[in-house]
């Protein structure tokens, strides 16, 4: 595993982790963040110019997570110019329809992992949620998750 190369992501709490980490903690030792249904407090100084990329998934609808605090996010990278990706939804604190190919046959999550494969400069490639089918480990770790590439 490439230590340079790699993503810290979670889903809800683990989200919250993840960006935490990422964002905040060991922002030095993270290539990136993927955030599922989950973010962090508005606090705009969580975001600073060394930050790594992050992309974000959230239900505009969501009862367990303010949407807002996500767009206080994407508007604290935009100002850093750290690049980001912003997928939002009407699916509440459900990720199902981020998982879901649209009409070209690829899915959000899809589009965030290409995102990253282009911010770590790791060349063109296609990915597949379907596991056999992608050239990325998942890493569990409880309420959060590492991608390695």
């Amino acid at each position: 595993i490439d230590l340079d190369k790699v993503l810290i992501a979670g889903g809800s709490a683990g989200a919250r982790v993840a960006l935490a980490v990422g964002l905040a903690e060991r922002s030095d030792q993270v290539a990136g963040v993927i955030s599922l249904l989950g973010s962090i407090d508005h606090n705009e100084s969580l975001v600073s110019l060394s930050d790594p990329p992050f992309v974000l998934f959230n239900g505009v609808n969501d009862p367990l997570v303010d949407y807002s605090f996500a767009l206080a996010l994407a508007d604290a990278a935009q100002a850093f110019d750290i690049p980001f990706g912003f997928y939002s939804g009407n699916n509440g604190h459900d990720a199902t329809d981020f998982f879901l190919p649209n009409a070209n046959g690829s899915s959000p999550f899809d589009a965030s992992l290409a995102f990253f494969y282009e911010q770590l400069d790791l060349g063109q490639t296609t990915f597949s949620v379907v596991p056999e089918a992608s050239s990325v480990t998942m890493i569990s770790l409880g309420v959060g998750g590492l991608l390695c590439y």
